[in-house]
């Protein structure tokens, strides 16, 4: 769960306490919020039946302002749900995609790739190559280790190229 932020949710079911299976579709919850060392509070936020015996409970902002929450989840005749949740910031996860150096690597030919793979494969692409009749060979970061090749039509004016490994 993102600290600090909005328009998130949990979902749960609610349990019967007579027989330990049926869900609860219907009925208006109560909950508590625990964050981090404070004491318990009632839940600000929304819960909302999905079907099927499938809940959600959206949390305020101010109820993900924390590294721990504590969510206590009452229906009468159920049982209580309790869900832990550790949260980060959203520039943690900014920094995980943006700043954080990737680890080399390529897909291989006909399979999809990860975005660090699809990116490698631009970059080197667009930088480290070599033409040879109607052959290119992609690089990899050391310039010289191939790490992809590609198949051209027509060598003098080709019109169309298709990875071969």
């Amino acid at each position: 769960m993102l600290k600090n932020v909005a328009g998130q949710s949990l979902p749960f079911s609610f349990v019967s306490s007579s027989d330990g299976e049926s869900v609860a579709t219907t009925g208006t919850p109560t909950g508590f919020v625990q964050k981090d060392t404070d004491a318990s509070a009632a839940a600000a936020g929304t819960f909302t039946h999905r079907g099927n015996g499938q809940w959600t409970y959206e949390p305020t902002k101010a109820e993900t302002n924390a590294d721990a929450i504590g969510f206590q989840f009452r229906l009468a005749t159920y049982i209580t749900q309790p869900i832990t949740v550790y949260t980060t910031e959203l520039s943690d996860v900014a920094d995980a995609i943006l700043t954080r150096q990737m680890t080399e690597s390529y897909a291989a030919d006909g399979v999809a790739p990860t975005l660090a793979q699809a990116l490698f494969l631009t970059m080197q692409q667009a930088g480290e190559f070599e033409i040879t009749d109607t052959t290119i060979t992609v690089n990899g970061l050391d310039g010289s280790t191939p790490v992809a090749t590609f198949a051209m039509d027509d060598a003098t004016n080709p019109t169309s190229r298709t990875r071969a490994s």
